[in-house]
């Protein structure tokens, strides 16, 4: 594998906004740096113990480790850096759980940041997505974004184009905007200028294995989203983001069926 391959790049940018995203909020604060590591080390161990029985008992294969760090970190970035030690340990757990159980033959059905965040938030524990929105800020007349937008926007970016998913991206922001000015009659520059919504859209939407790459499944996974985001937003759901995101990823799922069984 190359060393500037897509998926090494992506685990640059995520491990930029893990360092920014702890800067920002403890500055050089050596114990508070300490307790975010440890946390983030306990993602990685829940993961990995949960892989190591499911391949001595039950016969799994070995993990994929760009996969399992990159999954690691997302995690991270979206939780609350405050919750109890033991939540990010099951948190990890969690993930491998679903991703090795909730799967086709191509990869695993939902994102499996996302399915872990939304389960978790149904025992109240929400995703803050706090990681990519962190000092220094930008302000303008309109609206107030994170200097993060400009890593995530140009690296992320690169990342889509690679991977091929630019009419993912393109449906999505021409639904979204159409799906925004029915429901509240604007466009939402804002969101599209946020962390918030610049990591939802090019970190977690574009996943390659729960995300379809054919460019006309693409935009239908992309209109799947915008037209999901903002009804469940409508509705009122606290994790709306991540319910639009794992319909995609259904939808990514029963697309393959039909090429799996022949």
């Amino acid at each position: 594998m190359k060393f500037f391959s897509p998926i090494r790049i992506f685990i640059g940018l995520l491990i930029l906004l893990f360092l920014g995203a702890i800067f920002g909020l403890e500055g050089w604060d050596v114990a508070s740096w300490g307790m975010h590591l440890w946390h983030l080390a306990l993602i990685f161990l829940g993961s990995f113990a949960v892989s190591l029985v499911l391949q001595k008992f039950f016969k799994f294969p070995p993990a994929n480790r760009e996969n399992r760090i990159i999954t690691t970190l997302i995690l991270f970035l979206l939780f609350n850096p405050f919750v109890a030690s033991p939540i990010f340990l099951l948190i990890g757990a969690a993930a491998e759980l679903t991703q090795r159980l909730l799967r086709t033959t191509i990869g695993p059905i939902f994102n499996p940041a996302a399915s872990v965040a939304f389960v978790f938030g149904l025992a109240g524990i929400h995703a803050a997505w706090w990681g990519s929105n962190f000092a220094p800020y930008l302000y303008t007349a309109s609206f107030t974004v994170s200097l993060t937008f400009f890593l995530i926007v140009p690296v992320a970016g690169y990342v889509a184009y690679r991977y091929r998913k630019f009419p993912l991206l393109a449906s999505f922001l021409i639904v979204f905007s159409l799906m925004n000015l029915l429901f509240w009659e604007r466009i939402p520059v804002s969101l599209f200028t946020s962390s918030y919504g610049t990591f939802f859209l090019l970190i977690m939407a574009i996943e390659p294995k729960t995300s379809p790459n054919s460019p006309r499944k693409q935009i239908v996974y992309g209109g799947i989203l915008g037209v999901a985001l903002p009804i469940f937003t409508w509705l009122g759901f606290i994790d709306a983001a991540l319910m639009a995101l794992l319909l995609g990823n259904l939808y990514t799922a029963f697309s393959v069926l039909p090429r799996i069984n022949k």
